[in-house]
């Protein structure tokens, strides 16, 4: 348990600059812990920030798929989904964060290679999104397993499965709830955007 909480603190350290407003538990586990980010650790995420905003916003968007990872910032902070299903006008997509470690039961466990990680969730928040959005504000970062893909369609879109599989999964927890509130929040401002 310790170390879920240390990935906690990592992660209360990450949405610290932005905060969102979730239960009074969080206020409650971080009253007394200092979750100011330290100089090293801002470098670090600004200079994989940039790299990463360099070599991606050179990659046009090409047509959408199921199984396409596309990134986007809000509040400098970078934002991640993959489509699952589309139409003309609005892509289905599902948000993702590279702090694998706070998945809950409905998270599934991806590998995906992206320079903040190799190892993701696939969160159970659904996003509405604008084509236009995804085409004039956000770039491709690549694309899920195809197995994954499948597993998320059949899951989701399907109903196919009743639940996903055990092996791909977090546990569920006053700390998952915890993150997937605040990742709730975090992912909000982009399904709005038109």
């Amino acid at each position: 348990m310790r170390i879920l909480e240390l990935v906690k603190k990592e992660y209360d350290n990450f949405v610290k600059e932005n905060p969102v407003e979730i239960e009074e538990a969080i206020e409650k586990a971080t009253k007394d812990v200092d979750l100011t980010p330290t100089e090293e650790e801002i470098k670090k995420i600004e200079e994989v920030l940039k790299k990463e905003y360099e070599d991606n916003r050179k990659r046009k968007f090409d047509s959408l798929t199921a199984g396409s990872v596309y990134e986007c910032t809000v509040n400098d902070k970078p934002v991640l989904f993959v489509v699952i299903d589309y139409d003309e006008k609005i892509a289905v997509a599902l948000a993702m964060s590279w702090f694998w470690e706070l998945a809950d039961s409905k998270s599934m466990i991806v590998n995906f290679d992206h320079p903040l990680s190799h190892k993701w969730a696939v969160l159970p928040i659904a996003l509405n999104l604008d084509r236009e959005f995804i085409r004039n504000e956000c770039w491709k970062v690549g694309d899920l397993d195809k197995k994954d893909t499948a597993i998320l369609i059949s899951y989701w879109i399907e109903g196919e499965l009743e639940e996903l599989p055990v092996e791909k999964t977090g546990i569920d927890g006053e700390i998952q709830r915890e993150f997937i509130q605040s990742e709730i929040a975090r992912h909000m401002p982009i399904t709005f955007k038109v």
